[in-house]
């Protein structure tokens, strides 16, 4: 498996795996996705064999104008200088093969190479326990928990 940046003809194989990952990611128009494009860090698409497995999209600190997460909001005061995992998405054929981890792995070098902790979000309610459990086996260590709303609460995390 190799891990490359995002090219413009990734954009709309990127935009259907993240609607297609709705209610573990946040939907997307292809507005916002111009939008992310833009502000985001790094793209990294998991790829074998030319064919894209997943996708995880980074951005450093400097955006609370310009994009309107809580998540990222919160992780931006908390932490002055970071590397936040906006998303990730894996193909449903694609899960259960090490995409989520190789992703994350090549996200914490580059994260340990700026000297920056490395940080994310996990539901809670809606509950993601395996996403949870994922996160503290690659070593990430909770900071933190948002409640945005009745039904919608998230932990934040920090490698």
């Amino acid at each position: 498996m190799d891990v490359r940046e995002f090219h413009e003809r990734d954009f709309e194989w990127v935009l259907t795996l993240n609607n297609d990952n709705i209610p573990a990611v946040s939907g997307l128009s292809v507005e916002d996705l111009r939008h992310l494009i833009k502000i985001a860090d790094r793209i990294l698409i998991a790829e074998e064999d030319g064919l894209s497995l997943g996708v995880l999209i980074l951005m450093r600190e400097g955006h609370l104008k310009s994009y309107q997460s809580k998540n990222y909001a919160w992780l931006t005061e908390k932490f002055d200088r970071h590397l936040y995992i906006d998303r990730i998405m894996i193909g449903s054929e694609a899960r259960g093969r090490g995409i989520g981890k190789r992703l994350y792995h090549d996200a914490a070098i580059l994260a340990n190479s700026l000297k920056l902790p490395l940080t994310a979000e996990v539901n809670v309610v809606p509950d993601n326990p395996a996403s949870h459990a994922f996160h503290q086996r690659v070593g990430f260590e909770a900071v933190g928990d948002i409640d945005h709303a009745p039904d919608y609460k998230v932990r934040c995390y920090k490698k």
